[in-house]
Formats: C-alpha cells, sequence, structure tokens
C-alpha cells in the first residue's frame, strides 16, 4: 500500500498534482538540480512566469528570491517574490501570487477605481496629493480552476455552499470558491525599514490621511491593515518618504457584494470583530487595526546603532516573553483574543518606553 501511493502519486500531471503549470513551471519537477533546497528565499529564483497582457499577447517575468510568504494550507496562502520584466525596465518590481476568494475584487481593480476618482476630484493637471500613497499596480491576472484535473477544482466542488465550524469562532462558516491570483506590482519598503522617528511617524499619518480619503471619496475600506501592509516608498525626486497603504487583496468596496469570511490579520483585529460574527467591517476597526500596528512597532521594537548605522528590529528578548505576546499565538480562540484586547489588559503597559535607542 505504501508503495503504491508513491508510484501513484508519480504518474499524476502537474496540473492533478496542483501546480499551476499554465504560467510557471514547478522547480522541483523541472529543474530541482538548481533549487537551493536549503534556502525558501531561493526556491522560485531564475524562474519564469508567462502572464497575458490586454492584447492576448504573452508578457514574461523572472522571479528572484521570495520576500513574503505564508505557510498555510487554507486561506490566500501569499506568496511574494522580487520580479523583473523587459515590460517595465528599470522598475523594481514584486510578483504576487494568492488564492482570494471568488468573490473578492482584484487589488488593481480597487486601486484603479479610487485612480479614477483622484481624476474627477484634480483641477488644472495638479497631482492630487493621495497618489503618493497608494501603491503602484501594473498588471493583475485570475485563473480559475476550471479544469476537471485539477485537485483545488475537485475540493471547491465538494465544500462550495457547505458549512463548517470554525476552530476559533465556534461560528458555522460558509466555504467560497478560490481562484489564482498573480499581480505585479512596484517594489515598496516595510515600515521596519525606516530608522528615523520622524519618517515613522510621516508613514503612519499619511497612511491615516489615505485610509480616510479612500473611505470617503473612492467607497472603499481596507480591512486588512497589519504591520506587513504599513509601507513605504522614497521618491528620488524629492527624496522625501512616503507612506503607502499596501495591499488590498480584501478590501471592501461598498458597491459590491462582499465575500463571506470576516477579514483582518489576527493580532491586529479590532475588539468587536473577534468578539461577534453579527456585525459588519465598519471604518472605526480599521483604525483601531491601525493603533494596533503603532503599539507594537512602539512595545516590541527597538532602534539600534551597528557600526554606527541605525536600524529598527524586534527587542532582543524570547517572542514568548515579550509584549502582547499572547496576542500571537495563534491557538487562541477568537473569544479569548478579544477579551485580552480590554482597556484593563492594556494598563500594565502605560508607561513602557516606546525605542530604545543603544550603540
Amino acid at each position: 500500500m505504501f508503495s503504491a501511493m508513491p508510484i501513484e502519486y508519480h504518474d499524476l500531471t502537474p496540473l492533478q498534482c496542483g501546480v499551476p503549470n499554465q504560467i510557471i513551471e514547478d522547480p522541483y519537477l523541472k529543474c530541482f538540480e538548481n533549487i537551493d533546497c536549503q534556502n525558501p528565499e531561493h526556491f522560485y529564483k531564475d524562474l519564469k512566469v508567462t502572464l497575458q497582457k490586454a492584447d492576448k499577447t504573452n508578457m514574461v517575468l523572472t522571479l528572484g528570491d521570495v520576500i513574503h510568504g505564508q505557510r498555510h494550507l487554507i486561506g490566500r496562502n501569499a506568496c511574494v517574490a522580487i520580479g523583473a520584466s523587459l515590460e517595465w525596465p528599470g522598475r523594481q518590481l514584486v510578483v504576487k501570487m494568492s488564492y482570494p476568494s471568488i468573490y473578492r475584487e482584484s487589488e488593481k481593480k480597487l486601486v484603479d477605481a479610487a485612480k479614477s476618482k483622484v481624476r474627477d476630484m484634480s483641477s488644472e493637471g495638479k497631482e492630487h496629493w493621495v497618489l503618493n500613497d497608494f501603491p503602484e499596480i501594473f498588471h493583475s491576472q485570475g485563473f480559475r480552476f476550471n479544469d476537471n484535473a485539477s485537485p483545488r477544482r475537485c475540493l471547491m466542488e465538494s465544500l462550495t455552499g457547505a458549512a463548517h465550524v470554525d476552530r476559533k469562532t465556534g461560528i458555522y462558516e460558509l466555504y467560497d470558491g478560490r481562484l489564482l491570483r498573480v499581480t505585479v506590482s512596484e517594489r515598496l519598503f516595510p515600515i521596519t525599514d525606516t530608522t528615523n522617528v520622524k519618517d515613522i511617524a510621516q508613514v503612519f499619518l499619511d497612511i491615516l490621511q489615505c485610509h480616510r480619503w479612500l473611505y470617503d471619496h473612492a467607497k472603499i475600506l481596507h480591512q486588512d491593515i497589519s504591520m506587513a501592509n504599513v509601507m513605504y516608498r522614497k521618491r528620488p525626486s524629492d527624496n522625501k518618504v512616503y507612506g503607502v497603504l499596501n495591499d488590498f487583496d480584501i478590501s471592501f468596496s461598498q458597491t459590491e457584494a462582499a465575500s463571506l469570511h470576516r477579514t483582518g490579520t489576527l493580532p491586529y483585529m479590532a475588539h468587536d470583530l473577534l468578539g461577534q460574527s453579527d456585525i459588519g467591517h465598519l471604518y472605526r476597526h480599521d483604525v483601531e487595526t491601525l493603533y494596533y500596528v503603532l503599539l507594537m512597532l512602539c512595545c516590541r521594537y527597538e532602534i539600534v546603532e551597528i557600526e554606527r548605522v541605525p536600524i529598527l528590529r524586534p527587542l532582543p528578548k524570547d517572542p514568548s516573553d515579550m509584549l502582547f505576546a499572547e496576542w500571537f499565538n495563534r491557538y487562541l480562540t477568537w473569544g479569548s483574543l478579544s477579551a485580552k484586547k480590554t482597556y484593563s489588559s492594556l494598563l500594565h503597559v502605560g508607561h513602557q518606553r516606546a525605542y530604545t535607542v543603544t550603540t
């Protein structure tokens, strides 16, 4: 029985193995000898991704190191790698591959709609300030699992319309179908790459203003603000730092249907959303989430100088000994995490210093 399993698996086609070989070759099947098995960051290095332009002609991107990845069997399972393409010469690119709900609008569609609103509001050819705080998304393409040989297609058909009890919430939730979405964007940099307190403050101010503008004028609510999505860019023209609100994968346009899932990154999710299932995601929930990002940055990071070069890094402590360690405990139920996000649980950090500077 055991011997038969690997033999049968060997006979499967790449598509039957779950490999999206219509856009990318599987590294372990095609060029195993070139894979650096010791470093997951190099998994996609030098592989080619083929996408279609609006005129139906192909464009090719070359992948580099993986800079962000999720190791989940359930969820969007987003993976972000450095990219390069002759379509955008000289631009620093990233390529994100993820599996969002089929009910979610693409990031590019939402950001393009916001930019269209900016053009409607701009006057006399002046560039609107909020454009500095939008991500630059060059291309997005979705792939449905329509082939009957795809294991994802079989799984989707068996689960669509079914309900499961979420282990963390104890609530029945419907399964959403999913698709593979590939997004090509300008490379941005995480706020943890900054070392100047004034720049950090500017990033948060920019993002707060951009978030409000999106809500008021473009009718878009982000719904997933986290440390990973608070980014910045520095324009060569003025050498200024601009905060950028990134990752609109699960954002919600008030003119479109919502996904079936409650959204957010657990350590940063608003107290109300963790404790109740019958309320919608509101503007104040995103603002609360942004506050938690600032709180984590102040209480769990420090600016140090190493060989006279300042860097922002996590505190040199065991993660379990850091403040708010329980917020990052993946085994907590949503209700337990909600109970920890109360006024009384935050009192003990009132006198903590933000940003310890050492040499």
